[in-house]
């Protein structure tokens, strides 16, 4: 029962954020590597093309090739989010509504004869009301085009 609550958060946090592992892995990896090699291609660019057509155009062609290598990982990164996105939206519309679980509501009522239902009563409250202002909150984040 615990298992599917945490499978169900981890679902909806990948829907809203995009998370997953490539991004966890390929962008520190991608980080360090890129850090040392843009380095030296950069001074060894920049030293050609400065031989070649001096340096202020050397210096303008290097930042030219950042500003693409850039948009390039941007539009890649855009794509394996909409592609999670997509993936935890429809894990979380295929998987069955863990509140209406029976053995959640026996638990429930078990709590409810052992404590009170006196006791148990502000706490049910205020658990449905912090879960209807939620998904109101969520509802409102979403837009209306999805």
């Amino acid at each position: 029962m615990l298992d599917a609550l945490v499978r169900h958060v981890v679902r909806e946090v990948k829907a809203k954020t995009g998370a997953n592992t490539a991004m966890e892995v390929c962008i520190p990896v991608a980080a360090v590597a890129g850090l040392f090699a843009l380095t030296f291609l950069s001074w060894a660019l920049y030293m050609w093309l400065g031989d070649l057509y001096g340096p202020v155009m050397a210096a303008l062609a290097v930042a030219a090739v950042y500003v693409a290598i850039a948009a390039v990982a941007l539009i890649w990164l855009a794509a394996a989010r909409r592609r999670t996105i997509e993936a935890a939206k429809a894990e979380l519309a295929a998987e069955p509504n863990w509140l209406a679980d029976p053995a959640l509501l026996t638990v429930g009522l078990q709590l409810g004869r052992s404590l009170g239902w006196r006791k148990l009563l502000p706490i049910a409250v205020a658990g449905v009301l912090a879960v209807g202002l939620s998904r109101h909150a969520s509802g409102a984040r979403q837009s209306p085009t999805s």
